[in-house]
């Protein structure tokens, strides 16, 4: 068998199987809410596995075992609405890892153990509807992750410790329908995350109401109206207070009483001399004025940049105007541009007027000569004097 036993809401009758003690792995254990009666075998308390011991609404009787201390892994023990007696086991509070503990609607009788307040681990501690007796142990304030409260129904007596305050995650406090007296502490109003206080049905409650912006404080209208018994008061009269009397006429044979004598007038204080004729303090001397500041140098005269040179070419070539500062960078380019083009035309020029005497000349040359053999498109020319006579090539250039 796995280690999960999910038996819940069936028809099972008889009693509680004690051959479950040989399941030794078992970790959850859930039989509620069926027809199984009698009392819990004491073998079961033996699986020192079993985290979950769900056992709700069977009709069980007998007590609660002490042997239930052992189980140390326990997580939640539910043995709500059974007929269980006995005290509440003070084995509980070894149970370090338990966080789920519910007996309400049984029959539980004694006060409630202070070992409880082992449970740092406990967060919902439900004892409703039993027959619990005593104060409400102080103990319970060291129980800092508890966040739900259920006392109610029960013959707890004294009043509401101040130290419950200490249990900060507190969510919800049910104190309802017990024998509690004096004041709800005004310290629980100052815890942050609760919200709600049920004290109804408790006689002997007085006082006031603590208040909180998210606190709901759930009361009788026969409890909390009435201030709490102090020192007794004498009665007041319902008639105005009388005038004080007069003090008795003194008798007529005795002689009016004497005034005494007036004191005589004490002299006036001697005023000393002076020792000194007072005068005004010394007045410090006068600050002379500040000299004149001299006046501001005269501004320097700036001369305008000087004219730019080549104003013909770069109009020609349409140049940005030149600055305050002189010519700057692209005129400079440009400028020199228009130079090396200037050059370069009057080069041409030479060029193309070298070339127009050289060929006017050879063209005469050949006709004055009367052997010509050849002459072709590229300019070349073959003269020749005589069939075997030498060769001259020209070429026409500068």
């Amino acid at each position: 068998l796995g280690g999960h036993r999910y038996l819940p809401e069936n028809r099972l009758i008889g009693t509680v199987p004690a051959f479950l003690h040989k399941l030794s792995n078992l970790q959850h254990l859930y039989l509620g809410y069926n027809g199984l009666s009698g009392s819990l075998p004491v073998e079961i308390l033996e699986l020192r596995h079993l985290q979950e011991l769900m056992l709700p609404s069977l009709g069980l009787t007998g007590i609660l075992s002490p042997n239930i201390g052992n189980m140390n892994n326990l997580t939640h023990i539910d043995f709500g609405f059974n007929r269980l007696g006995g005290s509440v086991p003070t084995e509980l509070g070894s149970l370090r890892k338990l966080w789920y503990l519910a007996l309400q609607r049984n029959s539980l009788t004694g006060p409630l153990p202070s070992e409880l307040g082992r449970l740092t681990m406990l967060q919902e501690l439900n004892l409703a509807e039993n027959q619990l007796s005593g104060p409400l142990v102080s103990e319970l304030g060291r129980l800092i992750a508890l966040t739900d409260l259920n006392l109610e129904r029960n013959t707890l007596t004294g009043s509401i410790p101040v130290h419950l305050a200490a249990a900060v995650s507190l969510n919800t406090i049910r104190l309802g329908g017990n024998q509690l007296s004096s004041t709800i502490p005004t310290e629980l109003a100052e815890l942050p995350a609760l919200v709600s206080i049920g004290v109804r049905n408790n006689s002997a409650m007085c006082g006031e109401i603590p208040t909180s912006p998210l606190l709901v404080v759930q009361y009788s209208k026969s409890d909390l109206s009435v201030p709490c018994p102090g020192p007794p008061h004498p009665p007041s009269s319902p008639y105005p207070p009388s005038p004080p009397r007069p003090p008795p006429p003194p008798p007529p044979d005795s002689p009016p009483p004497e005034s005494p004598p007036p004191l005589p007038p004490k002299p006036p204080f001697p005023v000393p001399p002076a020792r000194f004729t007072p005068s005004s303090p010394p007045q410090p001397p006068p600050v002379p004025p500040p000299p004149p500041l001299p006046p501001p140098p005269p501004p320097i005269p700036v001369s305008p940049p000087p004219h730019p040179p080549f104003p013909v070419i770069q109009y020609v070539l349409g140049a940005p105007p030149i600055s305050e500062s002189g010519l700057d960078s692209t005129s400079t380019a440009l400028t020199i541009v228009a130079i090396l083009i200037a050059c370069m035309a009057f080069l041409g020029i030479i060029f193309l007027l070298c070339h127009l005497y050289t060929k006017r000349k050879y063209d005469v040359m050949l006709s004055k000569s009367s052997n010509v053999e050849e002459f072709d498109e590229s300019q070349m020319l073959r003269l020749t004097n005589g069939s075997q006579g030498p060769k001259l090539f020209l070429e026409d250039r500068c």
